[in-house]
């Protein structure tokens, strides 16, 4: 283990080879130091998971200005060229708490642990933790990283969102999905164009309609996406001024969607999972028509009645599909689920709902317009 350490830090990758060696020369294997992801995660002061991983990368800085080459080549390396480092053993540490986990196959760690006795409310609704190497005496706390653990405590509700199409352009649906591979690999997070008006609907969410409250509600980002995009997301929600929130990704390459009989795949479990961690919280769900959100949403509604608010489903303006969204939602026979064609529809129903307030709606709407000026960088809908 020591070793698969020292290796990791002191040399290049695999350089022994002549593939290897083309690659190195080429800057695609360089030596690449140990990184430590620690992501977003997530808990209760009872129960806390908290997942991040290992890997052996070179560090990708990403500017506004890099050509779409570069972006090309960090983008491969993210996907194709990471090493994951396997059997690692961490420290986990957690308001002056230690646990140990060990990285898998995959190069993942992951602590799913009851808190005994429960952990102190911060003050804040994130609680930071640090990821260590265990194993590595002469580490010294080097090779370490901060992470971000959501600890919510009592609020209106929580928001579960969708992310492709739904808060960032993806075009999931187009051709061979040829585009959302083209802006996968050829576009970074400051490229990316987010779908018009859904930060001012998140931000609306996020604060709510009590006024004078003094913690925001919940925001969870939930994907089919890879962990290989977790900063190039992280950084677009920043750039585009979106809530802070957990992301719940899949652990593999290529972010090629795929949906399981009766639609109790990936996604369906991660929002579960979310739910069934505040049993008393009740829930907003925002997706698209793109795919099958829809019919996800509404088999979680009918689990847990009493705790959907509400559900928005963002019209991408396929006929078909929505055609077929229309008729899932007849057929439900429930009045919470609306189809927008974008969300200023979104938030007129919300504020009558009594979710949000309008203002703080338009207020941010107008801000964000003013940031992004007229350069086109937000994805239009139909007004």
């Amino acid at each position: 283990m020591r070793q698969e350490i020292k290796a990791a830090e002191n040399r290049p990758d695999g350089i022994g080879n002549t593939k290897n060696k083309l690659l190195y020369w080429l800057g695609i294997l360089k030596k690449r130091p140990v990184t430590i992801k620690a992501y977003r995660s997530f808990g209760t002061i009872d129960k806390v998971y908290i997942i991040g991983r290992v890997l052996r990368e070179r560090i990708i800085l990403t500017r506004e200005n890099d050509s779409r080459w570069k972006t090309l080549a960090d983008n491969l390396h993210r996907f194709f060229f990471s090493k994951p480092i396997k059997k690692v053993r961490l420290k986990i540490s957690l308001q002056g708490r230690n646990f140990y986990v060990v990285s898998s196959r995959k190069g993942y760690f992951r602590l799913y642990k009851k808190m005994d006795p429960p952990l102190e409310k911060p003050p804040k609704l994130w609680l930071p933790y640090n990821v260590t190497l265990a194993d590595n005496p002469g580490n010294n706390g080097k090779i370490s990283q901060r992470g971000g653990l959501l600890l919510p405590g009592v609020h209106e509700f929580g928001i579960i969102t969708d992310i492709d199409d739904t808060v960032i352009q993806t075009e999931i649906s187009s051709f061979l999905r040829l585009r959302m591979l083209y802006l996968t690999f050829m576009k970074n997070a400051t490229k990316r164009k987010p779908v018009r008006q859904a930060a001012a609907f998140l931000k609306a969410l996020e604060l709510g309609k009590i006024p004078g409250k003094k913690q925001r509600n919940p925001v969870f980002y939930v994907s089919k996406s890879p962990w290989n995009l977790y900063e190039i997301l992280t950084d677009f929600l920043k750039i585009n001024n979106m809530p802070k929130g957990p992301l719940f990704l899949r652990d593999f390459g290529i972010p090629v969607r795929r949906i399981p009989i009766a639609f109790k795949g990936f996604k369906f479990r991660q929002i579960k999972k979310i739910m069934d961690a505040y049993p008393a919280l009740p829930f907003v769900l925002i997706g698209d028509s793109g795919e099958k959100d829809a019919d996800i949403y509404l088999q979680l509604a009918k689990i847990y009645p009493e705790r959907v608010k509400a559900i928005y489903i963002r019209d991408i303006k396929s006929k078909r599909r929505t055609q077929r969204v229309q008729e899932l939602i007849q057929q439900s026979l429930l009045d919470n689920i609306t189809l927008v064609k974008n969300y200023k529809q979104a938030a007129q129903h919300a504020a009558g709902m009594g979710l949000i307030d309008i203002n703080k709606f338009n207020k941010f709407k107008k801000r964000n317009k003013a940031r992004a000026g007229n350069d086109g960088k937000e994805h239009k809908d139909q007004d």
